[in-house]
């Protein structure tokens, strides 16, 4: 057995970062996912310390990772252009939280809301069912993948099946984004 010490004022983040690093050489899946999930938490106290819970690790998440999980398709369109509208409507039923941003239509794949709801679903239940947590905004699920062994990733890929919201991310890409 080997005994941790903390050192006084805590771990800090090059530690964290060492951890996950080495969690994520050896394939070390489950450890590293619990690590990044914690990690808005942490770098949340940092930032707002007045702050607690869900409030403060949302914010830190969509002002950190939300341009890393968010994704522009499409033309530029003029909202006021009625055919332009009428497509941005017909995309907003299919992508509800899709909004206009620089003429383009962004979807958010994952928020904070939801990366809370992950953490909770996770570190409480083991799960990845985050349809279930009252946090959850839009995914119902969030499946994750191991890296593969030839150059292709499955990493970023929103779809609906049944009528369920599913994300699929490539652990170690995540990981290491947080």
């Amino acid at each position: 057995m080997v005994l941790i010490v903390f050192k006084a004022g805590g771990l800090s983040m090059n530690d964290i970062c060492d951890s996950l690093e080495k969690s994520i050489n050896n394939e070390a899946w489950y450890p590293a996912l619990a690590t990044a999930l914690t990690l808005p938490d942490i770098c949340g106290a940092i930032d707002q310390p007045t702050v607690h819970g869900r409030p403060r690790y949302i914010t830190w998440f969509d002002a950190n990772l939300s341009q890393l999980y968010s994704s522009q398709a499409g033309p530029t369109m003029d909202i006021n252009d009625p055919l332009h509208a009428h497509l941005i409507k017909a995309i907003q039923q299919f992508e509800p939280d899709a909004t206009m941003v620089d003429g383009r239509m962004t979807t958010t794949l994952l928020s904070g809301d939801d990366c809370y709801a992950l953490r909770c679903a996770y570190l409480h239940s083991g799960s990845d069912d985050v349809g279930v947590q009252p946090a959850s905004k839009v995914l119902d699920r969030i499946v994750f993948t191991t890296p593969s062994k030839v150059d292709s990733t499955g990493h970023r890929n929103k779809a609906v099946y049944d009528e369920k919201h599913v994300l699929q991310l490539q652990i170690d890409i995540f990981v290491m984004d947080v």
